[in-house]
């Protein structure tokens, strides 16, 4: 069975967010004109840059989650996706669709991830922790 997140952890702070492609092409050699590339795959992963504050005791749930859990970081696990948390879901021309009581529908997409090469560093933060980590939504 798949972990979740766990739902006591916090959200991802948005100013140590960041998220990029995992590149897929391969470099065709050449001798003359410009660089050009093929696919290597056709499924591409995402790594991220998360870092989320924690008190105490929340970083006690995250380690166990992580060590026993996941041992050590090595298994899946799922989870919303970090960049649409809050996010609605629009119609095309930009605007939020409604429910039947005329509230904003939130999108709630869940995705497979992997933790990083790197394990998760801990920081003191204010009167908590911050943790910091990678991680890699699977295709």
């Amino acid at each position: 069975m798949i972990a979740h997140w766990p739902s006591r952890l916090p959200g991802a702070l948005r100013s140590d967010f960041g998220r990029s492609f995992i590149d897929t092409r391969v470099a065709k050699k050449a001798e003359t004109g410009p660089p050009g590339y093929r696919k290597r795959y056709s499924l591409m992963a995402m790594r991220y840059q998360i870092a989320i504050a924690v008190t105490q005791d929340q970083l006690q749930v995250f380690d166990n989650f992580y060590i026993n859990t996941l041992n050590n970081g090595s298994l899946p696990f799922t989870m919303d996706q970090p960049e649409l948390i809050g996010a609605f879901l629009l119609d095309e021309d930009g605007d939020p669709v409604l429910d039947d009581d005329d509230q904003p529908i939130l999108l709630d997409i869940e995705a497979l991830f992997l933790f990083g090469d790197e394990p998760p560093q801990t920081v003191p933060h204010g009167i908590g922790f911050k943790i910091n980590f990678d991680l890699v939504k699977m295709p």
